[in-house]
């Protein structure tokens, strides 16, 4: 049984938000195979209150996950002996988490391939320790210009530092999330590639097997590897 590739750049909403690409070969849905045909792929989307959905593929021999949060469409082709065969002995040795851990984590990278990570968790607590949570994922040009404010309006009046620091909580609570996309813009980086995971460590890697120049700016590479291996080892895809 071979697997669906995509075979053309023109797939849909869903995908592109995903970052799916062209040769990207799609490997399971939530952790389960199917018959390699789009019919069967298409009916893994009828319950639109299931999303979002674990899309398990292929990329440049790795395998990783992605979150879809809406169906996409796309024109397939089915892999070829010798793929199919590769494909196989990869995904035997893919490890799955508990599904309730997964999020996306996009990879922004620039042209000298430094990579920035950007969890898509909401965190509830963001807004009341705004200056700590901008510390903890590096976001220094923004941290300092909202220092900045503190201090300024601090010293000009009490209560409109007060009111400075309600209005600054409440931004950064709604736009978290926009907020570390925006500064990886500012960095001059672009979306690469979107990683399903359930921590950074686990991105790290697909990253390194993608394409081994790309470094992430916190990461040390040694680091990475030693955390890959002391992980335990959840339960695998069954083909």
């Amino acid at each position: 049984m071979g697997f669906l590739k995509i075979s053309t750049p023109n797939i849909g909403p869903g995908g592109r938000v995903a970052r799916l690409q062209k040769l990207d070969v799609i490997l399971a849905v939530d952790g389960e195979t199917f018959d390699p045909d789009p019919k069967s792929f298409y009916l893994k989307f009828q319950k639109k209150n299931s999303a979002p959905w674990l899309i398990t593929l292929k990329r440049n021999d790795v395998i990783f996950d992605v979150l879809v949060y809406s169906p996409f469409a796309a024109d397939f082709v089915i892999t070829g002996t010798e793929e199919t065969s590769l494909t196989k002995e990869l995904l035997k040795l893919h490890r799955f988490s508990d599904w309730s851990a997964y999020r996306n984590f996009e990879v922004y990278r620039d042209i000298y391939k430094k990579a920035d990570l950007v969890d898509t968790f909401y965190n509830p607590l963001t807004g009341i320790i705004a200056p700590l949570w901008m510390l903890h994922n590096r976001l220094y040009m923004l941290l300092l210009l909202v220092l900045a404010i503190y201090a300024t309006t601090f010293f000009a009046n009490v209560y409109i530092f007060g009111f400075t620091v309600i209005l600054i909580a409440m931004y950064t609570q709604r736009a978290q999330i926009d907020l570390k996309r925006a500064y990886c813009k500012v960095l001059n980086k672009r979306l690469w590639v979107v990683v399903a995971a359930s921590d950074e460590i686990s991105v790290v890697e697909k990253i390194m097997g993608l394409d081994e120049n790309t470094s992430v700016r916190h990461f040390v590479k040694n680091s990475v590897r030693k955390g890959v291996e002391d992980k335990a080892l959840p339960r695998s895809l069954n083909i």
